[in-house]
């Protein structure tokens, strides 16, 4: 397993776009908020790899679980998914077609705090675990 935490999260709102070269050569656009979020995320993750022996993105199927802690447990979670595994992608692992499921992440009140779980196909009990305990986590916030 492989986990990575920054102390932010996705942007809401992303009204000024700029053009960037994709990591597949494509043109595309992407917010200076997006680029303020991902590009911590990315150098955390890089350092989590070195400490954890990696010196590279990891190989083979993945799973991954996302959460975001914001001081009012909104968020949109297609964007902030998309924006979060993009910012891993080529770091964390060398292509997101590597990622065979990731659930749409689970929002908490707190933070704001960002925190990816990555586990092998092998791992995969650990992974399921660490949903239920998140979905609890977040049924019982909502009820509080």
């Amino acid at each position: 397993m492989f986990h990575v935490h920054v102390a932010a999260v996705p942007p809401l709102a992303n009204k000024r776009l700029r053009p960037i070269v994709r990591a597949d050569g494509k043109p595309g656009l992407v917010g200076r908020k997006v680029t303020s979020f991902q590009a911590p995320l990315g150098l955390l993750a890089k350092v989590q790899l070195r400490k954890a022996g990696l010196l590279g993105p990891l190989q083979g199927p993945l799973l991954a679980v996302v959460a975001w802690w914001t001081p009012r447990g909104d968020r949109d979670a297609d964007s902030g998914l998309k924006d979060t595994l993009d910012a891993l992608n080529k770091v964390a692992w060398q292509d997101d077609k590597q990622l065979v499921c990731s659930p749409p992440g689970f929002l908490f009140r707190g933070g704001p705090r960002t925190d990816v779980w990555v586990f092998g196909l092998e791992e995969s009990r650990a992974w399921s675990e660490l949903q239920l305990s998140l979905v609890a986590d977040a049924c019982r916030e909502r009820v509080a």
